[in-house]
């Protein structure tokens, strides 16, 4: 057991390796982030006041976002005045396309629903499969904003054992129904996707959209690799403050820093992307992320269809094999050349399994090279 994990530890480091020598790429425009940064805490007290999220969305709304969905947890009343958790639940309810974040673990001593648990359920889906994680505890919105919103997306990512979040669960069940992640119900809310057009198999799930069949692959355990095209750079991304600074220029007859316009038909993301709130980890791209980025990715693969296909464990057991046996016929038989042709085959491999990986499929590289290397000696 102490063996797979140092070679998965060492593939880990590999597919973070390999996402580098792809190459950053632009993000869909689709896609806008709404940060809570280090700017706007500068500026406005912490926490946020909650009529000043209402105002930000608001002025969303006003301005045709498709769907606004929130990477923080209101989980707790405001602090101000409860009137303001009424009118943000009443603007949700008003634009009607909004997902709020909900954490979902495991609970050692499960507990019976409460009245806003109730409420939780009638927010989730019912799609029948074994290949789904079960949790029984949850961390989840206010009622106020919970019963007006649209759905909940569970904000889970799972890291690898080298500590970088690569992964995530496209569906968890807690209690008796299913909640999506919060790139997956912002999708579905986009395209107006309801449970019966969900299909999961064993190794993906097919989606039944208007445009046709979307199919996207799974890992052994259910989970989905997050094929990342880049970091927060990569994206088109605001300062909360500067979108309320520029939707209260507007208000008042002056000319907005924000032309916001641009929101129209746009899937925005707020998040908690200061320093200090804490919510970082390691990506492919960096030791220290906002992980709102994690959401971003995964939408964009869903929007784009590119997604991050591991190639089933036969083949790389089998890649394995040949290779090894072909460097040992190498050593056996040929003296003159030998070095030389297996430093071929070795940055063969490599080639071929970098040229796979920036089309999306993902072979197993470490173990196959030190295959390589051993065999020879």
């Amino acid at each position: 057991m102490q063996a797979y994990h140092i070679l998965d530890d060492f593939e880990s480091k590999t597919r973070s390796s390999r996402f580098k020598l792809k190459g950053k790429e632009s993000i869909t425009k689709e896609i806008v982030i709404i940060n809570i940064d280090d700017k706007t805490l500068a500026n406005l007290e912490w926490p946020i006041n909650r009529g000043l999220y209402a105002h930000v969305a608001q002025t969303l709304r006003e301005n045709g976002a498709s769907v606004i969905g929130y990477d923080i947890l209101f989980s707790n009343t405001s602090q101000q005045n409860e009137q303001l958790d009424q009118l943000l639940g009443a603007i949700f309810k008003m634009h009607g396309k909004v997902i709020l974040g909900i954490d979902l673990f495991e609970y050692q001593n499960p507990k019976q629903h409460t009245s806003v648990e109730t409420d939780i359920i009638t927010k989730g889906l019912t799609i029948n499969s074994d290949k789904i994680k079960v949790v029984d505890g949850i961390d989840a919105p206010i009622k106020p904003l919970l019963t007006n919103s649209k759905a909940l997306g569970h904000l889970n990512i799972i890291n690898d054992s080298s500590g970088i979040f690569c992964k995530l669960n496209p569906f968890i069940r807690y209690g008796d129904k299913i909640y999506p992640s919060l790139a997956f119900a912002i999708y579905m809310a986009h395209l107006n996707i309801d449970a019966d057009a969900i299909n999961l198999t064993d190794d993906s799930i097919e989606i039944t959209t208007a445009d046709g069949l979307q199919n996207i692959p799974l890992d052994s355990d259910g989970s989905m690799w997050i094929n990342y095209k880049g970091t927060d750079k990569n994206t088109i991304n605001y300062s909360f403050i500067d979108v309320l600074l520029a939707a209260k220029a507007q208000k008042s007859g002056e000319k907005p820093t924000i032309d916001l316009t641009q929101f129209q038909d746009k899937l925005i993301i707020l998040s908690q992307t200061a320093a200090s709130l804490g919510d970082h980890g390691a990506t492919p791209f960096s030791n220290n992320e906002s992980l709102v980025i994690t959401h971003v990715n995964t939408l964009d693969n869903l929007l784009t269809g590119d997604f991050l296909n591991s190639l089933p464990n036969w083949l790389n057991i089998l890649t394995v094999l040949l290779l090894g046996t072909a460097v040992g016929f190498i050593v056996a038989f040929l003296n003159a050349g030998r070095t030389a042709i297996s430093l071929l085959l070795l940055c063969g491999y490599l080639i071929l399994n970098q040229f796979l990986f920036n089309f999306g499929l993902m072979l197993a590289l470490f173990l196959p090279t030190i295959t390589i290397i051993f065999s020879y000696m």
